[in-house]
């Protein structure tokens, strides 16, 4: 497949997302704007329950400068298109704060225990001592297929969500 535009997969992965909870029978709401934490709205089968999803589409190696999860009603949908022939679909990798959380002290516990990784209100990873050129300290996550591998296709976990 042709490297997509930054954009365009972003969009693309939403619209995926969106697609694969359909044929789970479940609505999803695309939100539009550049500044939103939220891509999808989700309604359970009787609209008392909503979840939000945050989509991260990737098209290389691995999700970079990702930032956490404000509310435990929020998920993270990870949407892997690297190396995929355009008529093979994507995988999904579906996270939950709980897992947000776990996968942070499995790959930065030793830093944040020595204290020179900070972790934000959100659950981001900061780095005190590294500058970006804002002078504001680098924050953000980097997650691979292999970090994410026990997520694959877990759609129970927003299924379950929202029959709560």
């Amino acid at each position: 497949m042709t490297q997509m535009d930054k954009q365009i997969l972003g969009v693309t992965a939403e619209f995926a997302v969106a697609a694969e909870l359909g044929r789970r029978n479940i609505y999803a709401q695309l939100t539009l704007g550049n500044q939103k934490r939220v891509d999808l709205l989700l309604f359970g089968n009787n609209d008392r329950k909503l979840l939000k999803v945050e989509v991260k589409g990737k098209n290389s190696r691995s999700w970079a400068n990702l930032k956490g999860l404000f509310d435990d009603t929020t998920l993270f949908v990870f949407v892997d298109y690297f190396n995929k022939k355009e008529d093979e679909p994507p995988d999904f990798y579906i996270v939950s704060k709980g897992d947000w959380k776990k996968l942070i002290e499995g790959l930065y516990g030793e830093g944040i225990k020595k204290g020179f990784i900070k972790l934000d209100e959100d659950g981001t990873p900061t780095w005190p001592a590294q500058k970006i050129k804002s002078g504001k300290p680098y924050s953000g996550a980097e997650f691979t297929i292999k970090d994410l591998a026990n997520h694959k296709n877990k759609w129970e976990k927003i299924i379950n969500r929202l029959s709560e």
